[in-house]
C-alpha cells in the first residue's frame, strides 16, 4: 500500500508532504526524480562552455577541401609535412628565448622540444571536435609577441614567476572565450592595431642585434650577408613572385640564408657533428626540469597584458579560417572563436606547465592553408601528430 501511494504523489509534492504531519513518516523517502538533477547540470554545464556546433558551409571556388570534409590520406600526409615545416621555421623564437633565459646545449634542446609539444597538442586541439576546439586547420606557433615580455619577467623574477605568470594568463585567455561577445567593444581596431604594432616594434633592437652580430660581440659582415640574403629573398617571394608561391616565402628566405651560411663557414662541419652526437631518441625532459609555478604579480601583469594582446590576434586569425571555409559567409562564427580562445588558454596553461614560451595561432599557416587549397581539420590533426612525434627526435631541436 505504501508503494501504491508514494506511486500516486508527483515528485513536485514529495517535499510538501515531507513537512506535513502525518506525511513525514510515511513518504520521508520521497525524492524528486533521479534523472532531473543530472539533466540540469547538463544545462548549466552546456551555458558555460557550448558542445561544438559544426556551421553550414559551402565550399569556396579556390578551396579542395574545406573544415567537415575528409581528403585522402595521401593529401592529408602531404599538407600535414608542409604545415609542420612552416611551423618548424618559426622556432627560432624559442631558441632566442631560450638563449635569453641563460639556456644551452641539453636543456636548451630540451626547452624547444617541449615547445613543439605543447605546438603540436594545440594544433591537435584545434582540428578536434570538442568543446575546447575550434575545429578549424589551425597550426600553434611559438609567440613572438610574448617572447620579450617572457625574457625579460625570467630575467627579472625567476623562471617559476614566468611560468605563474604564463597559468594566470591562459586562465584569463580561457575566460575571454566565454565572454567574447561582451568584450568586442574593449578592443576596437584602433586599440588592438596600435598595441600589436608596438609589440612588434619590441623585436625590433634584438633582431638588429643579430642582424649585424652585436651578439657576438662586434659587427660580424658574414651576419650582414647571411641576414640580408633572408630578408632579401623573403622581400622578393613576397612581392615579385606568383601567388601560389608567396606563401612559401618564409621557407625559401631561410633557405637562402642558410645557404649563404654553409658557403662562408657560419654553418658547418661544428655544427653538424652536434646534431650528429644527439641520441636518436629522447623525452622532452631529459635535461630540463619544468619550474614549479610561483605567483608573483610583478610577473603576472606583463604576461597577462601581452596574451590579452595575443588572444584579440588570435580572433583575427578565427575570422579568417572562417571565410576560408565558406563562400556565403556573412559575419563571425562567434561561437566558434570562443571555442578557439578557450583551447587557446589551454595551450598557453600548458605552456606555463612545462615552463616554455607560450603559442599563438600561425598566420603564415592560413596562408598555405589557402595556397594548397585544402583547410579540412584531419589536416590539422596530422600537423599536430607529426609535430609532437618531432618533439622526441633531439636532432631536429
Amino acid at each position: 500500500m505504501e508503494q501504491i501511494a508514494h506511486a500516486s504523489i508527483p515528485a513536485r509534492a514529495c517535499g510538501d508532504l515531507r513537512g506535513t504531519a502525518g506525511g513525514g513518516t510515511m513518504l520521508g523517502h520521497c525524492w524528486p526524480r533521479t534523472d532531473e538533477t543530472p539533466m540540469n547540470w547538463r544545462k548549466h554545464f552546456d551555458r558555460v562552455l557550448p558542445p561544438f556546433v559544426d556551421a553550414k558551409r559551402e565550399r569556396p571556388r579556390d578551396m579542395l577541401y574545406i573544415a567537415q570534409e575528409t581528403p585522402p590520406l595521401p593529401t592529408v600526409l602531404a599538407v600535414g609535412i608542409q604545415h609542420m615545416l612552416v611551423a618548424l621555421m618559426l622556432l627560432i623564437y624559442v631558441v632566442i628565448a631560450g638563449k635569453g633565459i641563460g639556456l644551452a646545449d641539453a636543456p636548451l634542446r630540451d626547452f624547444v622540444s617541449l615547445s613543439v609539444v605543447v605546438m603540436g597538442l594545440g594544433t591537435l586541439l584545434n582540428s578536434l571536435t570538442t568543446r575546447f576546439s575550434a575545429g578549424h586547420l589551425l597550426v600553434y606557433i611559438p609567440d613572438p609577441f610574448t617572447m620579450m615580455a617572457f625574457i625579460a619577467v625570467t630575467n627579472a623574477h625567476g623562471p617559476s614567476a614566468a611560468a605563474g605568470g604564463l597559468l594566470a594568463g591562459g586562465i584569463v585567455v580561457f575566460g575571454l572565450g566565454r565572454f567574447l561577445p561582451r568584450l568586442q567593444v574593449l578592443f576596437p581596431p584602433e586599440v588592438t592595431g596600435t598595441l600589436l604594432v608596438l609589440l612588434g616594434m619590441s623585436l625590433i633592437p634584438g633582431g638588429v642585434e643579430r642582424a649585424i652580430g652585436l651578439d657576438r660581440g662586434g659587427i660580424a659582415p658574414t651576419s650582414i650577408l647571411i641576414a640580408a640574403t633572408t630578408l632579401g629573398s623573403l622581400v622578393a617571394v613576397s612581392v615579385w613572385s606568383r601567388p601560389r608561391l608567396r606563401v612559401l616565402a618564409l621557407i625559401i628566405g631561410a633557405a637562402a640564408g642558410m645557404l649563404v651560411a654553409v658557403l662562408t663557414g657560419d654553418f658547418g662541419a661544428a655544427e653538424m657533428a652536434k646534431v650528429a652526437i644527439q641520441p636518436p631518441l629522447s623525452l622532452p625532459i631529459s635535461n630540463y626540469t619544468p619550474p614549479t609555478p610561483t605567483w608573483v604579480p610583478a610577473a603576472i601583469i606583463p604576461l597577462v597584458l601581452v596574451l590579452v594582446i595575443n588572444a584579440v590576434d588570435a580572433v583575427g586569425c578565427g575570422v579568417v579560417i572562417d571565410k576560408m571555409n565558406n563562400e556565403k559567409w556573412r559575419r563571425p562564427d562567434l561561437p566558434m572563436i570562443g571555442r578557439l580562445l578557450n583551447g587557446m588558454g589551454l595551450c598557453t596553461i600548458g605552456s606555463g606547465l612545462v615552463g616554455t614560451l607560450s603559442t599563438g595561432i600561425s598566420s603564415a599557416n592560413l596562408g598555405l592553408a589557402h595556397m594548397t587549397g585544402v583547410a579540412a581539420r584531419r589536416a590539422g590533426t596530422m600537423t599536430g601528430l607529426l609535430l609532437i612525434a618531432l618533439a622526441c627526435l633531439p636532432q631536429i631541436a
